[in-house]
């Protein structure tokens, strides 16, 4: 995970020191409560749709059977969900924001 951007992130997006603390606790503890999960990861693979499946309680597909949750108490699942959303909103902004930042460059470069 990318935490030190994803603090700033969640500051400059008006969230207080104790949500960013929780949320970023929160995405540390399922990283390590499933094992092999890396957040970035997941996030290049499918945007943490697996993931996210993960936690939703709907059974049967492949993504979902990819992460055991059970290990992670059922009452936070959707406080889960929340932060592993953060993130992937976070990831998507800082994506855009280096491709207009890219497509900035290249259009001050001289030919």
């Amino acid at each position: 995970m990318n935490e030190i951007d994803f603090r700033n992130w969640l500051e400059r997006n008006g969230k207080n020191r104790k949500v960013i603390s929780d949320n970023v606790s929160r995405l540390k503890r399922i990283e390590r409560e499933l094992g092999r999960c890396d957040i970035d990861e997941e996030y290049r693979r499918d945007q943490c749709r697996s993931l996210l499946l993960s936690f939703s309680g709907k059974c049967g597909s492949e993504a979902v059977k990819s992460y055991d949750v059970s290990g992670l108490p059922a009452s936070t699942h959707h406080i889960s969900r929340y932060a592993i959303n953060l993130y992937v909103k976070f990831r998507n902004d800082t994506k855009h924001a280096a491709e207009n930042a890219a497509g900035n460059d290249a259009e001050k470069s001289p030919e």
